[in-house]
């Protein structure tokens, strides 16, 4: 059954590690809260007739928000086109290079790919790292307080976890409320400060800050893109990149940004070397035209009651184009005005 194979040994948490104190977070998977059980059904529902192999489970499974999260958008995407009458199918990764999904129509297909833009200010690396760390706070005893952290610089070395816990242990045994404790490690400078709570209260960890930085959410949106261009796959079909960011910064402009608007700005964006284009148009010229259009989903969570966010951006000169009256969602497309202009034109086809 899906239930028992995709929450078996099931250890996260809706925030990744939360602030209940459950043995190895094992929180959604077990708990009678309302909120865990509507997410655990909404999930489950949207695995129906999903080919639930060993390296999905693998993610899905994963400590690392970021692998959770781009499978969770892989269930997502199945289930909002199965629900809609599309005939959806996984396809088998294992022997040819394919993308996720294959939407079967009466004179041609169109392929879905899934991926996940990352967040502003961090990179997998430092991701990883902080996961870990907080993950070594578990062995720690913190009924009595709140203990709150504040990442005041971060690295890409690991830090000694022996000692940031021997650390912790020995400000929790002095008590000191009210005064902050600063790590110095590997690069690493940790902000720790102590709140008092009641032994009934089985809350730890409190919130967490990154450094001030340059956010920049259409060059992460641009990378993760540039990265599932379909040149690896024989695709004479419509292509779209399904893309789930849960950039707080990122709104429509960026991507207006990231998709079409990148060119005239290259002067004042750090964008790499080789990368000095947007994704739609690059140095004056549409590019990337077998990417039929990109579908962002933001707001992704099966424990929020609220929907998902979604916009289908067209190429404006697609291969391989889409009819946009095929999609019950918000849609963008640009229509040419002038030799060196375009128009953004609205749709609004939800029903």
């Amino acid at each position: 059954m899906a239930e028992t194979t995709l929450f078996d040994n099931f250890e996260r948490t809706d925030t990744n590690r939360d602030n209940f104190q459950v043995q190895h977070y094992a929180f959604l998977n077990t708990s009678a809260v309302p909120e865990a059980e509507n997410g655990r059904r909404k999930v489950l529902s949207w695995a129906e007739g999903f080919t639930l192999d060993a390296e999905f489970l693998r993610r899905f499974r994963s400590k690392i928000n970021k692998q959770h999260s781009a499978a969770l958008l892989e269930l997502f995407i199945f289930n909002y086109f199965k629900s809609h009458k599309f005939p959806i199918q996984n396809l088998d990764r294992a022997e040819v290079p394919t993308p996720d999904f294959k939407i079967e129509g009466k004179t041609r297909s169109i392929y879905i790919e899934c991926t996940r833009s990352s967040n502003s200010g961090t990179t997998d690396s430092i991701d990883t790292l902080q996961s870990l760390i907080l993950d070594s706070f578990k062995n720690i005893d913190k009924q009595q307080h709140f203990i709150n952290i504040s990442w005041l610089v971060c690295s890409d070395r690991t830090p000694s976890l022996k000692k940031i816990r021997h650390f912790i242990r020995e400000f929790i045994k002095d008590k000191q409320r009210g005064t902050v404790l600063i790590i110095d490690d590997a690069g690493w400078k940790i902000q720790i400060s102590l709140l008092p709570a009641s032994p009934e209260v089985k809350r730890g960890i409190g919130f967490m800050e990154h450094p001030a930085q340059i956010v920049t959410p259409h060059l992460n949106v641009l990378t993760a893109l540039n990265d599932k261009r379909p040149a690896r796959y024989k695709l004479d079909q419509p292509y779209i990149i399904a893309l789930l960011s849960e950039d707080i910064h990122l709104d429509y402009l960026d991507m207006d940004l990231a998709l079409f608007d990148g060119a005239p700005f290259q002067d004042k964006l750090p964008i790499k070397r080789g990368r000095e284009m947007a994704f739609f148009i690059g140095k004056q010229h549409l590019i990337n035209t077998s990417v039929s259009g990109v579908l962002l989903v933001q707001q992704l969570s099966p424990y929020s009651s609220q929907l998902p966010k979604m916009m289908l951006y067209h190429h404006p000169n697609a291969k391989y184009p889409l009819d946009p009256a095929m999609f019950n969602m918000p849609q963008k497309y640009y229509e040419q005005i002038d030799e060196d202009n375009y128009k953004i034109v609205e749709l609004n086809t939800v029903n």
